[in-house]
């Protein structure tokens, strides 16, 4: 059952509709903040390209995890479903111009 959730990313309201539980899309919400922080710190770029740089940060990490054997649980799965729906989302809501941007 999907849940509306509102969460806070990158400064910028979001309410999401997900199947994992509020508390689930919060923890993951918080995750996405840390990483673009972690970007932005470590940069001195706009704010789309600090969350593109978070998004590659964590997209890396995601496929090191997949060529290292160690297949994803459903749980995990579904988190790393989430976390990729919100950085679409900030990215749709940050950079209207840009359409298809992380689009697959």
């Amino acid at each position: 059952m999907k849940h509306a959730v509102q969460v806070t990313i990158f400064g910028q309201q979001f309410t999401l509709r997900s199947d994992a539980s509020p508390a689930e899309a919060q923890r993951v919400a918080a995750f996405v903040n840390e990483r673009i922080e972690l970007a932005r710190v470590h940069s001195s770029v706009d704010s789309l390209r600090t969350v593109i740089l978070a998004l590659f940060n964590v997209s890396g990490s995601y496929l090191q995890l997949c060529d290292s054997g160690a297949g994803l649980d459903g749980e995990t799965e579904q988190r790393l479903t989430a976390l990729v729906e919100q950085m679409e989302e900030a990215n749709r809501v940050a950079a209207p111009a840009e359409p298809g941007l992380f689009d697959s």
